[in-house]
């Protein structure tokens, strides 16, 4: 059973030119993006996710801001904080996620393995709870 995670990705500091940082699948990232998106322009403490996905999986990066996420899974519950722009988050599937925007100029930036599909999302907390206990046989 996989368990939500952070992962830190690699980083190439220059005085002159600022820092870049990057993951490459598979040796830092866990799986290979098919969709991205970001969310911006979101009031601070905002509320953002409250959902989990059947099988897409999902990599966070908060570019710039906070965010405070607390995390469900089969595997259990977590509270992670994405603050630096070199820290994700990897959600595996069945990772119901709530996201805390801690400061209004934050910016998260979305890797999901999968493409849009509303038939992936669980939107009812019951719904997810029961399957999350399934996940654990």
């Amino acid at each position: 059973m996989i368990r939500p995670s952070l992962i830190f990705l690699k980083e190439f500091p220059d005085s002159q030119r600022g820092t870049l940082a990057f993951g490459e699948v598979p040796s830092g990232l866990p799986f290979a993006a098919r969709r991205v998106f970001y969310m911006y322009d979101m009031p601070a403490h905002a509320h953002r996710g409250g959902h989990a996905h059947r099988t897409c999986e999902q990599f966070l990066i908060c570019l710039h801001g906070r965010l405070d996420l607390s995390v469900a899974s089969p595997a259990g519950a977590d509270a992670f904080t994405l603050d630096r722009p070199f820290i994700g988050l990897y959600l595996p599937a069945l990772s119901w996620v709530d996201i805390h925007v801690g400061t209004k100029d934050s910016i998260c930036l979305v890797l999901a393995s999968d493409i849009y599909d509303p038939a992936d999302y669980v939107n009812d907390r019951a719904e997810f709870d029961a399957l999350a206990v399934g996940g654990r046989d």
